[in-house]
């Protein structure tokens, strides 16, 4: 059973706080989500694609202190993509609510709530993220998604969490390009337009003998080993612009909290697991990956308006950061060898995701 419990809030809004998805091992450490009860329609409308999506894509948004013209605007971006990717099936906000940095009078809520509660086509579901960081905003939409899938006994490899930046930018030949490779059950690279240029050459540079490594049969310790000395791998599947099915999310226990506190590496991170553990259970998809990810032909690319405002100075400060993040997540993942499958623990987890 859901337990759920109201709270009241602004406006009269009134809230569910989704237990059920709470990682209940970590006590009152794990962050919750709320959903508020304006967006139940919506949330029908959601669960009913995910029956007749194949497969179903969900939108997952990271934000706080939107406006409403700036959820307007957001809600054209969402209308131009449902033109060119037809199984777009909803839309989940992930909003900052810490009282500290996170959203204002819950503006964002509102304004989404406001602005989209006439569209049928694309349903919007703001969650708000008490104890909000980069992974929890990411894993509550899985962990809700995983929830609504039980709940309409639908198949979660037919599901996609396609993770954006609020600030992204994609013309429509990519739009369009994308929302076929996932149409047919493939992988969608992304690799960011850098100042008018586009640079792939670090495609050769960031897989280099990975690919040699991870279909034989070589210890994964020396897969790490690779790794630590090749952070250009970060580059690959941000998740400024990223897509994964929900089966995988789930199978890997989400993205890893414990890269919170390495800049925000998270996408990183779960991009190595990933590869470590179709390494273990399925080498003819992990075959596929690679070849995906070695074909220039499949990257479908974005503009990161966010990335392309920071200062040099500032640019070159991240970078450094998740460079020096890359050898600490090698030697994290070397201890997360749980049942060979690279799962997070649960007791690390700030979502659950759990079987109904």
């Amino acid at each position: 059973m859901i337990r759920m419990r109201k709270e009241g809030v602004e406006r009269c809004m009134q809230h569910t706080i989704i237990e059920q998805i709470t990682n209940l091992e970590r006590g009152r450490t794990a962050p919750h989500c709320e959903i508020p009860r304006a967006a139940e329609a919506a949330i029908q409308n959601m669960k009913e694609n995910m029956r007749f999506g194949t497969p179903a894509i969900f939108l997952v948004v990271r934000c706080w202190n939107k406006d409403r013209n700036a959820m307007e605007q957001f809600l054209q971006k969402v209308k131009r993509m449902k033109e060119h990717m037809p199984k777009l099936a909803g839309v989940f906000l992930s909003i900052n609510k810490n009282t500290e940095g996170g959203d204002i009078n819950n503006q964002t809520e509102v304004a989404a709530l406001d602005v989209t509660k006439n569209l049928t086509d694309v349903p919007i579901v703001p969650l708000g993220i008490i104890g909000y960081t980069w992974t929890a905003g990411l894993n509550a939409p899985a962990a809700v998604a995983h929830m609504f899938a039980q709940e309409v006994q639908v198949d979660e490899s037919n599901i996609v969490l396609l993770n954006q930046s609020f600030d992204i930018e994609m013309d429509d030949e990519n739009l369009q390009k994308m929302s076929q490779r996932l149409a047919a059950g493939q992988l969608a690279p992304t690799v960011r337009i850098e100042k008018g240029r586009l640079e792939l050459k670090h495609l050769s540079q960031a897989l280099g003998s990975l690919q040699e490594l991870l279909l034989n049969q070589v210890p994964s310790e020396e897969v790490l080993s690779y790794i630590r000395r090749h952070p250009e791998m970060l580059r690959l599947l941000r998740n400024t612009n990223a897509a994964h099915r929900l089966d995988d999310l789930v199978a890997l226990g989400g993205f890893n909290p414990v890269t919170n506190s390495y800049g925000g590496m998270e996408d990183h991170e779960f991009l190595i697991r990933f590869l470590l553990y179709l390494k273990q259970t399925d080498r003819a998809r992990l075959r596929m990956v690679l070849d995906t990810l070695f074909s220039e032909d499949a990257y479908v690319t974005y503009q990161d308006l966010a990335w392309d405002g920071l200062l040099f100075g500032k640019k070159l400060k991240k970078l450094m950061r998740e460079k020096n993040a890359n050898s600490l997540i090698a030697t994290l993942i070397a201890s997360l060898k749980e049942s060979s499958t690279y799962a997070v623990p649960l007791s690390e987890r700030d979502f659950a995701f759990r079987s109904s």
